[in-house]
């Protein structure tokens, strides 16, 4: 994974090992970092990025930039994480430029993002929870039950923002009770929330003759009548493609792969008959 140009102490791969072994910590913040800088040809691909925390995101780059002194932009990137503020009077480490950054993020953050690991900042969320910080977001803002016990925190006032609590609105498919593998007469309710879908979504696994779903069901609660699966059978018509060098026909990928051209460029040809295509219907 180390760039062969990149000189590295064992103290820099040991740290990078380490985080990548790391569980995520709720009550911890995360800083990203390139394995191999940018500036030595290292990319933005997942697998050259690892999530540090402060104190070690500035321990890595005093690594590099003490490993690499010809480079002078893996110093200045050391530098860059004290810059802006006067410290000639102290030396800056690690346990200082974590407390630096902690108070920063906290004081920039309004609110607290409340899971049910505990209260945290959007960004650590994120990670512990393997989504996009609008995913934490969004289930904050959700009325949906499964999202109750999240919520956004006042980090002033310590006031939960919670959203009113969604009820299912009345229609037709509550009369109806589910079947879905083991699960039997699940309430509309109860079946959207057991497999996080839409009542749409389900009614139409339910009606779906993709063998998939075939342990999926419907059926009215007051007439016991079962909704009927959709026909498995489609009004599309099949063709067997004939062309030059083809002459016991065969698909239209296949001879597009042959040719190499687009399977629409086949069809076409074919349908008009020109070029020596042409397609036969079975």
């Amino acid at each position: 994974m180390i760039n062969k140009y990149m000189k590295k102490s064992t103290e820099y791969l040991e740290l990078i090992e380490n985080a990548k072994r790391a569980k995520i910590n709720p009550f911890q913040i995360y800083e990203i970092h390139h394995i191999i800088p940018r500036c030595m040809g290292g990319s933005n691909n997942k697998d050259n990025l690892v999530h540090l925390t402060p104190e070690d995101h500035y321990k890595a780059h005093y690594y590099l930039a003490i490993d690499n002194p010809n480079n002078g932009k893996l110093a200045q990137a050391w530098n860059a994480m004290t810059a802006g503020r006067d410290f000639s009077e102290i030396q800056i480490d690690a346990e200082i430029y974590k407390e630096l950054r902690y108070r920063a993020a906290y004081e920039k953050a309004t609110y607290l993002i409340s899971t049910p690991s505990g209260e945290m900042l959007v960004g650590t969320a994120a990670l512990l929870y393997s989504v996009h910080p609008t995913t934490i977001y969004n289930r904050c803002a959700s009325g949906l039950k499964k999202w109750k016990n999240w919520f956004l925190v006042c980090k002033d006032t310590g006031q939960p923002l919670k959203p009113a609590i969604v009820e299912p609105k009345a229609t037709s498919r509550t009369n109806f009770l589910y079947t879905i593998a083991e699960a039997e007469n699940l309430t509309l309710q109860e079946a959207i929330e057991k497999f996080n879908i839409n009542k749409h979504t389900l009614m139409f696994r339910c009606k779906s003759a993709n063998p998939k779903f075939k342990n999926w069901t419907a059926h009215n609660a007051n007439t016991n009548e079962q909704v009927p699966k959709n026909s498995s059978k489609r009004n599309v018509k099949s063709w067997r493609y004939y062309a030059p060098g083809f002459p016991n026909g065969a698909g239209a990928t296949e001879i597009a792969r042959h040719f190499g051209i687009n399977r629409s460029t086949v069809m076409n040809y074919a349908e008009a008959e020109i070029n020596g295509y042409r397609r036969v219907e079975y």
